[in-house]
């Protein structure tokens, strides 16, 4: 027997990184993903911040919060994403663990999917306020910038429609679960 003695140093197992917390790091955030969907929200601001005169200022300003707002979401996305992959195996352990929370009467459980889902209701709701002022614009004749009107009506036609779907597809789970709670 030897006289040296060996030091084991386990780590703090705090449970920050094991896909059910949500606090995340920086390095959680999906490369591919990112890069994927980073220019969109870039754009939106840009648009928003270059042609500040070019269009009734209210929109602008309402397009630069919304790309802020979705850099955000698509953010937790890219981290819910990483986190799952680095969870799986294979590409179809990948899509059960997406998937698995949209299946039955279960809710979503994942806190930074919760946020990514609560925070993209938030943008449509915020959308309402950009199919207004894009309507306002066209009834009132406003000379406004294309670049201007057009992204920023695109943006929220497509959140306004996508809250309408989560608001349908909740009540359908809400009514699924009453039923099944009465019988």
């Amino acid at each position: 027997m030897s006289g040296k003695e060996t030091k084991l140093d386990i780590g703090n197992f705090d449970n920050k990184n094991d896909g059910n917390s949500d606090k995340w790091d920086w390095k959680e955030i999906n490369p591919k993903f990112a890069l994927f969907t980073f220019p969109l929200p870039v754009v939106l601001i840009l648009i928003g911040t270059l042609n500040f005169y070019e269009c009734d200022f209210t929109l602008n300003i309402w397009i630069i919060i919304t790309g802020i707002l979705i850099q955000i979401e698509l953010i937790y996305i890219s981290i819910y994403y990483q986190r799952r992959k680095a969870n799986s195996t294979t590409e179809l352990d990948l899509d059960d663990a997406i998937f698995e929370n949209y299946e039955g009467g279960q809710s979503v459980k994942d806190p930074i999917l919760k946020k990514a889902y609560r925070l993209h209701a938030k943008i449509g709701v915020l959308a309402f306020f950009g199919v207004a002022k894009c309507y306002f614009i066209i009834s009132e004749g406003s000379d406004c910038s294309g670049l201007v009107f057009w992204p920023g009506l695109i943006m929220s036609l497509f959140y306004c429609i996508s809250l309408a779907v989560i608001v349908t597809f909740a009540i359908r789970k809400a009514n699924r679960r009453k039923i099944l709670n009465i019988h």
